[in-house]
């Protein structure tokens, strides 16, 4: 059966149904799930690389930290660099 003829919805829970089955196989550890301080360290260290490779004038005057932001206290979190 050809899967590109399936109807989109079909296709796209197949997707999630493998994604789920593959996600069970290899779990990700809590340190590293969206948000966490690893996670948002490793964001910010491509971010960096991304604006030293297309800016390098400006890479040399940039500073890289990582923080959050709680948007409803306003208060942002500094996440010591590793």
């Amino acid at each position: 059966m050809d899967s590109h003829k399936q109807p989109i919805a079909l296709r796209i829970e197949w997707l999630m149904e493998l994604a789920r089955k593959h996600s069970a196989l290899f779990p990700v550890p809590r340190s590293l799930l969206p948000g966490s301080a690893i996670w948002l360290s490793i964001r910010s260290k491509f971010a960096a690389d991304v604006i030293r490779a297309g800016h390098p004038d400006l890479a040399l005057k940039m500073q890289v930290r990582t923080a959050v932001l709680d948007w409803r206290s306003r208060k942002l979190e500094i996440i010591a660099p590793e």
